[in-house]
């Protein structure tokens, strides 16, 4: 984990990283980790620390031509969805947190679901939630090998 608080430290290094992302063509990135609040890292995190860190990242890549995406952490949607790009989550209708991220849908943001380890008898039931959400969703392995699968179209 990274003691977000520390922007004096971790700024000058993800604008290397983002500078490097741009420099290679990418259109956007997203983040890992912005749940460090929710975890015992050591550091005592708030999430406003959190919102404050995502929220630098947000301007720092928006300055390089970069979008940039919020990864998982729900419940700070609110506070991010007016500086954020898109969502990305992992396991959010598994874990039944997927309508924390409601307000992309609302702002015309995409929200690109992940969900790992389903099993093709579930998928169905995922695909039918994926559609009244409005999420963009693929299924994966765990242990992200290749080839992931998608809902059938309607």
């Amino acid at each position: 984990f990274l003691d977000t608080r520390r922007l004096d430290i971790l700024l000058p290094l993800m604008a290397a990283r983002f500078s490097r992302c741009a420099d290679l063509g990418f259109d956007a990135i997203e983040p890992d980790n912005m749940d460090g609040h929710t975890n015992d890292t050591g550091f005592g995190l708030s999430a406003q620390d959190t919102v404050t860190y995502v929220r630098a990242l947000a301007d720092m890549a928006h300055g390089m031509g970069l979008d940039i995406g919020q990864k998982n952490a729900g419940a700070l949607t609110k506070a991010l969805v007016d500086v954020m790009d898109f969502a990305v989550t992992e396991n959010c209708l598994t874990d039944g947190w997927c309508t924390q991220m409601g307000a992309y849908r609302i702002a015309g943001k995409g929200v690109f679901a992940a969900e790992y380890d389903v099993s093709r008898s579930d998928q169905p039931r995922f695909c039918a939630v994926e559609t009244h959400l409005g999420l963009s969703l693929i299924f994966a392995d765990g242990d992200l090998n290749p080839g992931s699968m998608r809902c059938p179209s309607p």
